[in-house]
């Protein structure tokens, strides 16, 4: 269950209303000096005293597959050639950039309505227009499903 304000939920479930909602990205890297914070707003946003700058934004979902992690991709506006000297250094280095994901309500910045945590991006594309990666959970699917393993011990029943 997510914990999300009243407002929200109706606001979504409302027919018509006029509350606009969000994202912010976080792209962080060991190799940065500070983590990068974007939104697809159109104009800057101060949310919990760091700006978010405005940069056109396309995060999709994709489909549900039993033979790998839930992957979703993020498409950026090349508007900065900083970011694809990020990306250079991260692929040099061999260590993913971690993206954060989180949708606010346009009145109220700095309540973070869903935040969307530890994505990894890889297989990270760019040209002149724009840069593409892959989100992914990878390190959720690593960890144990239970604290016990299934012995007599624990489980006599099954024994």
């Amino acid at each position: 269950m997510r914990n999300v304000t009243d407002a929200f939920i109706a606001a979504c479930n409302a027919p018509q209303t006029e509350e606009g909602f969000f994202v912010l990205v976080t792209i962080d890297h060991p190799n940065l000096p500070g983590p990068i914070y974007l939104n697809n707003s159109g104009a800057n946003i101060i949310s919990r005293g760091m700006t978010f700058l405005a940069c056109p934004i396309q995060p999709t979902i994709s489909d549900d597959s039993d033979d790998r992690p839930p992957q979703a991709k993020l498409i950026l506006d090349n508007v900065d050639r900083d970011l694809v000297g990020v990306i250079r250094e991260a692929a040099a280095d061999g260590i993913a950039l971690t993206v954060t994901l989180e949708i606010i309500k346009a009145t109220d910045p700095d309540t973070v309505e869903q935040a969307l945590t530890d994505f990894e991006m890889k297989d990270v594309m760019y040209n002149s227009l724009t840069i593409e990666g892959t989100l992914s959970l990878e390190g959720l699917f690593a960890e144990p499903a239970c604290a016990y393993t299934f012995s007599p011990t624990y489980f006599p029943g099954l024994f």
